[in-house]
């Protein structure tokens, strides 16, 4: 573990991973599972989880960040009043970044896309959550606060954080302030009396402007978000939209599904019903534009195997309900179950041999006709029925 971290992580030292991981100290290994259904390894030191594991990659946690300030990751700063929505599942958006405008292009570093990063608050340069750049920073600086800046990974107050110790971060001072202060002057003390009461005077304003700042942050969030729905084309949405339904199905109707079964029965008996009650699919509109094409990209990723069992009819022949990404799909909450459908939607393969429903008839043949004729109709029709 140490030699992992010193690979991924040059700038600390070894004395630092001696502070961090005592000799004397018991490591465990605990698995978790997100709300998303990754599963995520964390290495725990002294009742702390100090790294974890996902995605093939390792990750400081809080923990291991105040235990080592500044020494493993660049800092993004955002307001203490957002980190309810990181606990919530939401991602830092560019208008909750706060940066210096007077820098420019540099105005959020030189990072790379992908790259992990911490975010603390303006008041405190102590991590409160773990992440990745969603962009790259330049693409930030030209994307003029819209969209999304970090994609979170782990924050104070979730099942990791609530692992280990669950202790408050330490008190580091704003980003941007001395490790130390120097010695106070006797102009400093006389001054002392006069910052304070300036201070006391200004704090209800600024407690009010920062509320205001916070709250329209907020809605440039929400508006964003909106904005970045918007700004996808139909065929995107119609794209998004077949491949949801296809991994639904997967998780849901078709889960243990009989194979092998035609692809054009696949799609009407189980992609179809998984659409959401408020939209409605159509393969024509999507970049595939045919439904053969959309499932050849889904057999390259390794999720299912089709076969041309019979000449030119396709079958799907095997699926991979252990690829991860049937595994992380997780249906929209709102999104509710289709109705249930009848006995003869439910046969796998239409072309399969169903036999006959057999039902009794009676009938008045040549016959038996006379006997209905005059005063002996009506008592055996009584009789009949």
């Amino acid at each position: 573990m140490k030699a992992e971290l010193l690979k991924c992580y040059p700038t600390i030292t070894e004395e630092d991973l001696a502070l961090v991981f005592p000799n004397k100290e018991e490591m465990g290994l605990k698995k978790i599972e997100t709300h998303g259904g990754e599963v995520v390894s964390t290495h725990v030191v002294g009742k702390k989880p100090l790294v974890f594991h996902i995605r093939d990659k390792i990750y400081p946690t809080v923990y291991l960040l105040w235990a080592l300030p500044g020494k493993l990751l660049p800092y993004f700063t955002t307001w203490m009043e957002l980190l309810p929505k990181f606990q919530n599942g939401a991602d830092l958006m560019l208008p909750g970044v706060i940066v210096k405008e007077e820098m420019g292009m540099r105005a959020y570093g030189r990072l790379k896309k992908g790259e992990t990063v911490g975010v603390n608050t303006s008041k405190n340069n102590a991590a409160v959550a773990v992440g990745l750049t969603a962009l790259c920073s330049e693409d930030m600086y030209m994307a003029g606060k819209r969209g999304k800046g970090i994609e979170i990974l782990h924050c104070l107050g979730d099942f990791l954080w609530q692992i280990g110790t669950k202790e408050s971060p330490p008190e580091l001072g704003p980003p941007g302030a001395p490790t130390t202060e120097p010695p106070p002057t006797m102009e400093d003390t006389e001054n002392l009396n006069q910052d304070e009461a300036a201070a006391s005077n200004n704090q209800e304003v600024t407690s009010e402007t920062t509320e205001a700042t916070v709250n329209d942050v907020e809605a440039n969030i929400e508006t964003t978000a909106a904005e970045g729905e918007e700004q996808k084309s139909p065929q995107e949405l119609m794209d998004e939209l077949l491949d949801y339904c296809f991994l639904k199905a997967l998780k849901t109707s078709a889960k243990k599904i009989e194979l092998p079964v035609l692809t054009s029965n696949f799609y009407r008996l189980h992609i179809v019903p998984a659409c959401p009650s408020d939209k409605t699919l159509d393969v024509k509109k999507t970049s595939f534009k045919k439904l053969s094409k959309y499932l050849d990209s889904v057999k390259k990723e390794g999720i299912i195997e089709v076969k041309e069992l019979t000449k030119g009819v396709e079958s799907i022949t095997a699926i991979q309900h252990g690829h991860d990404r049937v595994r992380f799909f997780r249906p929209e909450p709102e999104d509710k179950p289709q109705a249930s459908v009848t006995a003869l939607e439910t046969v796998v393969d239409l072309d399969k041999y169903l036999p006959p429903v057999i039902t009794r008839l009676s009938a008045v043949n040549a016959v038996c006709a006379p006997l209905f004729n005059g005063a002996y109709s009506s008592v055996f029709l009584f009789y009949l029925f």
